[in-house]
């Protein structure tokens, strides 16, 4: 009999062990990222939705009218992978990631995900920063 295709879900550090499923189980709606890296060069000035980001007064309790927090942000998974419209919220060090449209596929911890801004007139979407996924919010 022909079996499903496995895909690594998740992984336990501590156990050493991935965890394997089928398709259905590489969804989800949200994820934790972790290690934030600000795109661009240290000496030139960051775009503002980037500082707003990396700004002390973001990881403080940022207003609904935050830039970053007001400003379409879409999150890639992977190179040539979709761009998903998101909504970012602080927790802790971390970031939680939901994808405001569908949902996040074939995501596992370790993964980088990487945050654009809008498109440009050309049609080109501008690298606002990177982290890497440390879990899965189910």
């Amino acid at each position: 009999p022909v079996q499903e295709a496995l895909y690594i879900v998740d992984k336990d550090v501590g156990k050493n062990e991935l965890v394997a499923g089928g398709k259905a189980r590489t969804k989800v709606r949200a994820i934790e990222i972790d290690d934030f890296m600000v795109a661009g060069p240290v000496v030139a000035p960051p775009p503002k939705k980037l500082f707003a980001l990396a700004a002390n007064s973001f990881w403080g309790s940022p207003s609904a009218s935050h830039p970053l927090l007001s400003s379409p942000i879409y999150l890639r998974i992977r190179h040539l992978g979709e761009f998903y419209p998101v909504e970012i919220e602080k927790r802790g060090q971390s970031l939680i990631v939901t994808a405001l449209e569908g949902e996040f596929e074939g995501v596992a911890p370790g993964q980088f995900g990487v945050f654009y801004g809008e498109k440009d007139a050309d049609g080109r979407r501008e690298c606002l920063g990177s982290g890497k996924i440390k879990k899965r919010c189910v």
